[in-house]
């Protein structure tokens, strides 16, 4: 199991759980993280999990000030 697979596993459960799309992404990027910090092809366990999930900051961008080059 990878990040991406990690993030799309979790991305599944928040839709399941009826997440909103701040809490989706919190655990989309939490699980991602876990299993990145994880050797291997492991999962990151849940106690990891929502130990990132309550790192993230999810901010919305202004795409009409952002320039993309």
């Amino acid at each position: 199991v990878g990040a991406g697979d990690a993030l799309v596993g979790a991305m599944a459960c928040a839709l399941v759980s009826q997440y909103n799309r701040e809490e989706s992404l919190k655990l989309m990027v939490g699980a991602a993280t876990a299993t990145i910090e994880r050797e291997g092809t492991v999962m990151g366990d849940l106690d990891k999990i929502r130990y990132f999930e309550n790192k993230v900051t999810v901010e919305q961008l202004d795409l009409a000030k952002t320039t993309l080059a």
